[in-house]
């Protein structure tokens, strides 16, 4: 699911590339502060 999001993503890169940017900064840190 996650290498899904990241494949869409890159697909969709050249058009929403900061909205992509943005998202996946936010998952990156909701991973690290996620209890595990």
């Amino acid at each position: 699911n996650k290498s899904r999001y990241l494949a869409v993503c890159v697909e969709g890169a050249w058009k929403n590339y900061g909205y992509c940017w943005k998202s996946m900064i936010a998952l990156h840190d909701v991973i690290l502060h996620a209890p595990t």
